[in-house]
């Protein structure tokens, strides 16, 4: 698990109490490594390298589950790691 020097709270509604930090109380959010910015493709927009993948943006947030806070650590959700292939 990645550390943060910042407490960052959640609302993510799977913990105990709400709001919450993240990974506390039952929360399924954990802080994790930067994804790695990738060259931006016409067809995927904004893309980022994550687990092997080329990614754009709403794959990265809404599928994955990564957001960055505003200290600029990242903390995701185990989401989906399915991804379109791209012709």
């Amino acid at each position: 698990m990645i550390e943060c020097k910042e407490k960052h709270m959640c609302y993510c509604g799977m913990a105990s109490t709400t709001p919450h930090r993240i990974s506390e109380d039952g929360c399924e959010r954990y802080m994790t490594e930067s994804p790695v910015p990738a060259p931006d493709d016409p067809k995927l927009g904004k893309s980022w390298y994550v687990d092997g993948y080329v990614i754009n943006d709403y794959i990265l947030t809404q599928q994955r589950g990564y957001h960055q806070h505003e200290c600029g650590c990242w903390s995701r959700w185990e989401g989906s790691i399915n991804s379109l292939e791209w012709d």
